[in-house]
């Protein structure tokens, strides 16, 4: 899969750049997105999800194919506590964080392991989720008087959102939380957001797109809201 667009909040990319541990992190995640090939998203929607509308559930299973292997945590719990497992709201898609050493403050010469890491929301969910995906990242970087179960240090968040190309043609709801949406909401949170964030916007497939039948999909058994026909350019 291409990029379209990427946006670095708080200067997310120049402390990648800067940040050995981070820069791994990201080039694990970057690898993965961009190996994703066209025939891949086709085959796994073709065995696996052949009745969604979109390609969002193929596109997350072929990641998780990729990271999981690589040591990322799927669906990242945020916080320990029973109360916190039960509801996916409280997990992130994925996480990963590398120990580095640290000098303490009072002494330079000791070196302590401290957590960074990297915490991944793909948002691919309906627009109004938009704060929520975003403020998740800093709920894994923050400290919290209830106790981390995923805690990413000094690291960053990425959120994997649409283009507008493809949420067009990746069959994905008009109500889609989509790169411009994530800009508007950016815009006006920075205050709040204070944790360093990635937002890379996935560009649609060349090989085919999605038409959608809103209400008179050909086969009578599909007929519905959420229906769509793969469509080999």
């Amino acid at each position: 899969m291409k990029i379209a667009n990427e946006y670095s909040h708080r200067f997310a990319r120049q402390i990648t750049a800067k940040t050995p541990a981070l820069a791994e992190l990201v080039d694990e995640l970057m690898t993965a997105i961009g190996s994703i090939s066209d025939d891949e998203i086709l085959e796994a929607h073709k065995e696996f999800f052949s009745s969604s509308k979109s390609i969002s559930k193929s596109i997350n299973h072929l990641l998780r194919e990729r990271l999981v292997p690589m040591g990322w945590t799927k669906e990242s719990k945020i916080f320990k506590g029973e109360q916190f497992q039960r509801e996916n709201s409280w997990a992130l898609d994925f996480a990963k964080s590398i120990n580095q050493l640290v000098p303490v403050a009072n002494d330079p010469d000791l070196l302590v392991p401290q957590p960074i890491g990297v915490a991944v929301e793909v948002a691919f969910n309906h627009g109004e989720a938009a704060a929520w995906n975003i403020l998740k990242p800093v709920l894994a970087a923050e400290l919290n008087h209830v106790e981390k179960e995923t805690h990413i240090g000094e690291g960053i968040g990425v959120l994997i959102v649409v283009s507008a190309e493809m949420e067009d043609k990746g069959g994905f709801d008009g109500a889609v939380g989509n790169y411009e949406r994530y800009m508007k909401h950016l815009s006006v949170m920075r205050n709040q957001i204070s944790v360093p964030m990635l937002v890379i916007a996935l560009d649609a497939p060349e090989k085919f797109y999605v038409e959608r039948f809103p209400k008179d999909h050909p086969d009578k058994n599909k007929r519905g809201r959420s229906t769509g026909v793969i469509k080999i350019k």
